[in-house]
């Protein structure tokens, strides 16, 4: 009996509440408070079968997800690890460890916990040691350290994956000036300040060689240096979370992500952030035309969802549940022929002719040559 459902336009919708979950497997934040809510699995008790001969496609329908996580999160983007040597020194000690709560923070909350944190550390003020400043015009934070004979460094090297140097304006296509690109994704580099007696400087180094990019004499109102040939980069307070992505089991392949060197990625969808902290990012029917994705699958018994952010990693809503709908269309798989050479098509009734002249002592081979010939087509998928 013809499968009634797939003869027609019609659709299968599937409505998931991450709060009536089959399984939570986001885990524990941290000691003393509860799971988050943005990975988790659902047993399907109604299989999604696609019959013979068909495919599925699947979008997502609609969802609804709280803004209500932060763009400051531990274990993504909270620690700034610090040290100090003389002046002209490479120092890879790290003398203190600024680690942020989470939270939701500015440009100009951010740079007053990163003063406060090294001046506090060093016994220093803003017109004696650490002071930033940011440039509304620019949208660029300005540095100067003012300790006489000292080199203030931060720690920006590769092993330092959960620091927040490209929402303070330190993002690689700016910050790598005379890096070669094998030294950038290898090894990354730190930025250092420093004074000695009237001059003060900026550079960076690579933990083995130092580099001086600016050198002047120290302004005599102790403010901050301008930003020398575009060396830093604009602020991005919100560089992890510009956008959500929606993950799922079911998505294997049939998308494509750069993260990963182009290969097959489980996103499902890209959710842009539109609404303000607090509010609701929402997609709904009447948002137009989505992107479908062909499922190589034949039964689906039970579908995985993650909220993450660019970097693959869980967001946390902060005890809020999301919903999302995920839209299955059925369609016949269509037939693909694989294109032929011209050259080769000629040979072929050629050689087709000859057999053919042949008689009855060529029947098999004629037979055969038929046969593969009517296969030169590409799998089903």
């Amino acid at each position: 009996m013809a499968n009634l459902e797939t003869a027609t336009d019609a659709s299968r919708v599937i409505y998931l509440d991450s709060s009536q979950a089959s399984d939570n497997l986001s885990g524990v934040v941290s000691a003393g408070e509860g799971k988050k809510t943005t990975s988790v699995l659902f047993q399907l008790q109604e299989p999604i079968v696609v019959p013979p001969h068909h495919t599925i496609l699947v979008s997502i329908h609609s969802c609804s997800i709280p803004f209500s996580f932060y763009n400051f999160q531990t274990g993504r983007n909270t620690t700034l690890k610090f040290g100090r040597s003389n002046d002209g020194v490479i120092t890879t000690t790290v003398d203190h460890t600024l680690t942020l709560n989470q939270g939701n923070y500015n440009i100009r909350t951010l740079i007053d916990e990163v003063i406060a944190s090294v001046n506090t550390y060093y016994s220093k003020t803003t017109t004696t040691g650490l002071n930033v400043v940011f440039n509304p015009s620019t949208l660029k934070n300005e540095w100067i350290w003012l300790e006489d004979g000292k080199r203030l460094t931060l720690m920006f090297r590769k092993d330092q994956t959960t620091n927040f140097k490209e929402e303070l304006g330190f993002a690689s296509n700016n910050f790598v000036a005379g890096l070669s690109d094998a030294t950038e994704n290898e090894t990354g580099y730190n930025f250092w300040m420093e004074r000695d007696g009237t001059t003060t400087r900026i550079g960076y180094d690579d933990g083995t060689t130092s580099t001086i990019i600016l050198s002047q004499t120290t302004p005599a109102s102790l403010t901050p240096l301008a930003d020398p040939l575009s060396f830093f980069s604009v602020v991005d307070v919100n560089y992890h979370i510009r956008s959500l992505y929606v993950r799922t089991n079911i998505t294997q392949h049939s998308v494509l992500d750069s993260a990963i060197g182009c290969r097959f990625s489980n996103i499902l969808a890209r959710i842009p952030i539109t609404a303000v902290s607090g509010g609701e990012l929402q997609i709904s029917p009447s948002d137009g035309a989505v992107h479908t994705l062909a499922l190589k699958v034949r039964e689906i018994t039970f579908i995985s969802v993650r909220l993450t952010d660019k970097d693959n990693i869980l967001i946390d809503l902060n005890g809020l549940d999301f919903t999302i709908a995920i839209q299955f269309d059925f369609i016949e798989t269509p037939t693909i022929e694989a294109p032929i050479d011209k050259r080769k098509t000629i040979e072929a009734r050629q050689y087709h002719s000859w057999l053919k002249s042949q008689g009855k002592s060529k029947e098999r081979e004629l037979k055969e040559f038929v046969e593969m010939d009517e296969n030169k087509k590409f799998l089903n998928v």
